[in-house]
């Protein structure tokens, strides 16, 4: 089961009311053709799949750190601008997964920040440094996370609904990326990475690692 996310319906509601007027064009004047009207339609629905927004149930455990995101792991290093003593790993998502972002542990949130920037391929190790962005920090007795929401050359837009002091749970729906993008997420050193480069992970749902006690 699955709903559209809210932030689709901007984008969604003016195909269907293009296909909607193409449609009575055709039916008062039958020498146009149908095929405008069929065509936006199918833009308008494949773009309401794009922003599916379907039930996820996370796993319990304050230890557990859940995906973000839907989409591949692309790298497990110490380089995505993660401070000396830290770690991290990128999410890439595709055009075709879901794009709504949840929080991947409880806490408190401490900061969230918009850095302006380009617009390069998000799969390039660069983009973290580069690229447009929000940068949210969320803490518990565990210690800091840092998720970054990370533009790309299509996804030219990442939407936050957080604040700073807002307390939220793990799997909880918080953003949403439009048209493909990735997520930065950096760990402290007593966080144990449970997953590796290549690796498919549903926001919410998959475990990506587990605070070291």
């Amino acid at each position: 089961m699955f709903g559209i996310a809210p932030e689709g319906y901007s984008t969604i509601i003016p195909f269907f009311l293009l296909a909607a007027a193409a449609l009575v064009l055709y039916l008062k004047w039958k020498k146009l053709t149908v095929i405008p009207a069929a065509a936006f339609l199918l833009l308008a629905v494949s773009i309401a799949l794009f922003f599916r927004d379907p039930v996820r149930v996370p796993p319990l455990g304050d230890n557990l750190i859940l995906a973000p995101a839907d989409g591949t792991v692309l790298t497990e290093e110490n380089s995505i601008n993660a401070d000396c003593g830290s770690q991290g790993l990128s999410i890439f998502l595709s055009l075709t997964d879901v794009h709504v972002n949840r929080i991947p542990v409880n806490g408190v949130v401490q900061s969230v920040e918009y850095r302006p920037g380009k617009f390069r391929l998000a799969w390039r190790k660069d983009a973290s440094e580069s690229n447009e962005m929000n940068r949210i920090v969320i803490a518990n007795e565990s210690g800091e996370v840092i998720i970054q929401q990370v533009t790309g050359t299509v996804a030219r837009r990442v939407i936050c609904h957080l604040r700073p002091g807002d307390v939220v749970k793990a799997g909880q729906r918080f953003g949403i990326m439009k048209f493909g993008s990735r997520i930065d997420l950096v760990f402290p050193e007593n966080v144990k990475i449970k997953v590796k480069p290549g690796d498919k992970v549903k926001a919410g749902v998959t475990i990506i690692g587990e605070w070291i006690k």
